[in-house]
């Protein structure tokens, strides 16, 4: 009988306790590899150098959380937030952010490869120096975005945003800019070479010293346009 009714209110109670937030606390260092902690609470804390590896962590609040050189190799972030969060040095690497929200975020110097960043708002966010190889921020918002020196070598950043974004000093090779927007993007000695260029908004994106498709360098004032 007391099996019985136990179960009867596991089945009625437990999708409604499982989808409670977890509260984390300052934990520096600590291990939620594989941890499943949908939604959880981590705004403002101490989390540097902890590990979330494999961790399910969709919608979880970081707002303003430091998580320099945390590892979230594989992790699921699907629709998180990290507004304002300190995720320098952080590793990334192929991580699922799709919807994120990474708006004044500091990534400099992030590990993001093979990143999921599709949809995701990166607007005025610093990810100088970054590793974006083969990221995928398809429909991405990376207005204002400072991604100077960042390696962006065959990401796909089909209709993103990067209108006013720093890009200078970027390499960008073999990227597919499909349908973005960079508009007053600035592109000085960003490496551009085989990049994928189609219905690309680009009139009043700064070029000057970039190194353009065809392996020529683009002259000063090359506004728009890649002049000798």
């Amino acid at each position: 009988m007391k099996a019985s009714l136990f179960f009867f209110f596991l089945c009625l109670f437990g999708p409604f306790l499982q989808a409670q937030e977890a509260q984390l606390q300052d934990c520096v260092a600590c291990d939620f590899s594989g941890r499943h902690l949908p939604r959880a609470n981590g705004a403002g804390l101490d989390l540097h150098k902890s590990m979330f590896f494999k961790a399910t962590l969709v919608g979880a609040n970081f707002i303003e959380a430091n998580l320099a050189q945390a590892d979230f190799t594989l992790a699921s972030l699907r629709g998180a937030n990290f507004n304002q969060a300190n995720l320098e040095q952080a590793d990334l690497t192929q991580a699922s952010l799709v919807k994120a929200r990474l708006i004044q975020a500091n990534l400099d110097q992030a590990q993001l490869a093979q990143a999921n960043l599709d949809e995701a708002i990166l607007l005025r966010a610093s990810l100088q120096g970054a590793k974006l190889e083969g990221a995928s921020l398809q429909g991405a918002d990376l207005r204002d975005a400072d991604l100077s020196g960042a390696l962006l070598f065959r990401a796909d950043l089909r209709w993103a945003d990067l209108r006013g974004a720093n890009l200078q000093g970027a390499i960008l090779d073999q990227a597919d800019l499909t349908g973005s927007r960079l508009g007053k993007a600035q592109l000085q000695g960003a490496w551009l070479s085989r990049v994928t260029w189609k219905d690309v908004e680009w009139e009043t994106a700064n070029l000057s010293g970039a190194r353009w498709m065809d392996g020529r360098l683009c002259g000063k004032e090359s506004i728009g346009v890649c002049k000798p």
